[in-house]
């Protein structure tokens, strides 16, 4: 199973997103697990280990440089289309 972290200004808003993403996981036969938490949340989170990657929102995207495990910025046109395929195919 392949673990990631999402980090969001918006929790509302990225859950819908992961629901996309985690419908299209299952038609694809993907094994992942996506952890929804705020920036405020994240070191915590992240410090906790066994994350395999972590995602930003595209407003977030300026933290990457402060984390050592593999990092990806999702789009705005992901973000905003709520396009799950298209965040499964960035997770993969």
């Amino acid at each position: 199973m392949k673990k990631i972290l999402f980090v969001t200004l918006r929790h509302e808003y990225t859950e819908a997103l992961i629901k996309n993403t985690m419908a299209a996981a299952a038609k694809a036969g993907a094994d992942i697990c996506i952890d929804v938490v705020s920036r405020s949340e994240m070191d915590e989170h992240s410090r906790q280990g066994g994350y395999d990657l972590i995602l930003f929102s595209p407003l977030l995207r300026f933290l990457q440089s402060s984390i050592e495990i593999p990092t990806k910025t999702v789009g705005s046109k992901i973000y905003g289309a709520l396009d799950g395929e298209a965040l499964l195919r960035l997770i993969q």
